[in-house]
């Protein structure tokens, strides 16, 4: 996706369990809440935290299982 940056992926998968890698070699889990420009929230367990985007260098988007809904009608 070469028309599209980082943050403008990120953006699309709000809601969704991601895995940040970060430059600093710790992996972080949760869900991603909010996506800035440079920042993402991520939600871990009662937590928010906050990442520079400067500091990710890979994001593993994880999806989320659902299960169908019966249809009723």
């Amino acid at each position: 996706m070469p028309d599209k940056d980082f943050s403008e992926v990120l953006s699309m998968n709000v809601g969704k369990l991601v895995t940040l890698k970060l430059v600093s070699g710790e992996t972080i889990e949760g869900k991603l809440d909010e996506v800035g420009r440079d920042y993402c929230y991520i939600v871990r367990g009662n937590r928010i935290e906050i990442f520079n985007l400067s500091c990710v260098s890979r994001c593993v988007i994880t999806e989320e299982k659902t299960t169908p809904k019966e249809d009723t009608s």
